[in-house]
């Protein structure tokens, strides 16, 4: 009895101790459990948060940057040559500019040598009609000698498509010779519908010969204009003629 007794002790001990072990070991499930579930709640918490996190509807703007382009850098030495060509293609562009000008001048200068031969450019009398005189029109005579003493010939072109007219005509005359019969002139021409004037004294003042003279479209004429001494050169030495003969388009 007494044996029986004494184990009986024993045996409550070890459930206890058992039991308190169950208990520790549940505890620590227990406590391992909340804390696993804590976690989850957190992350099922957060998980929540973001997706109820509402959108941003407001569109983005987009800054386009703008894109310098980058500077060429350009060498001091290659500005300078540059400089230095483009300099020298001015000057070789002067130089023949000017090489063809001279050249032009030469031209229109030999041009109008040879058609007047070197004398004074004739007046051109009128818009339409085209009149010039081989040497300069003005008749000046002193200390003449026996024998013809001055020439000249005209032409009068109508390029028109109209007759035209014009008249011919003594102007700015001075007359001193003493023996005037003896001074005379001559209009010659081998057109049929021009003016013609045979030998005839020198006019002692301004006088109009021809009026009217028609020339028809599309054509010319020419004049040969002469005078000539008659007289005694050494009565006239002293004495002097000047005058002009002119050629004059007129209205109809």
């Amino acid at each position: 009895m007494e044996k029986d007794n004494k184990k009986k002790p024993v045996k409550k001990s070890t459930s206890k101790t058992s039991s308190s072990a169950k208990k520790t070991t549940t505890k620590k499930t227990s406590t391992s459990r909340s804390i696993t579930a804590k976690k989850s709640g957190a992350r099922k918490t957060s998980t929540t948060t973001k997706s109820k996190t509402p959108k941003s509807t407001t569109k983005k703007t987009v800054v386009k940057k703008e894109v310098t382009p980058k500077k060429e850098v350009i060498s001091p030495i290659v500005v300078e040559e540059k400089k230095v060509s483009e300099k020298k293609s001015i000057v070789k562009e002067i130089s023949s500019n000017k090489k063809l000008l001279a050249l032009l001048i030469v031209v229109i200068i030999g041009i109008v040598l040879i058609l007047f031969n070197g004398k004074s450019m004739p007046k051109i009398s009128g818009s339409n009609l085209d009149i010039k005189f081989e040497k300069d029109q003005k008749i000046e005579l002193s200390n003449v000698k026996k024998g013809t003493v001055y020439t000249n010939k005209v032409v009068i072109s109508n390029n028109t498509d109209k007759d035209k007219y014009y008249e011919i005509r003594w102007k700015d005359v001075t007359n001193n010779f003493k023996e005037q019969n003896r001074l005379l002139y001559e209009l010659d021409t081998s057109d049929q519908d021009a003016a013609y004037v045979g030998k005839s004294q020198l006019p002692i003042a301004d006088f109009t010969l021809f009026e009217k003279i028609t020339i028809k479209k599309k054509s010319k004429h020419t004049y040969n204009v002469s005078v000539y001494f008659t007289g005694d050169p050494n009565k006239e030495k002293k004495n002097t003629f000047e005058g002009k003969i002119e050629f004059k388009q007129i209205d109809k």
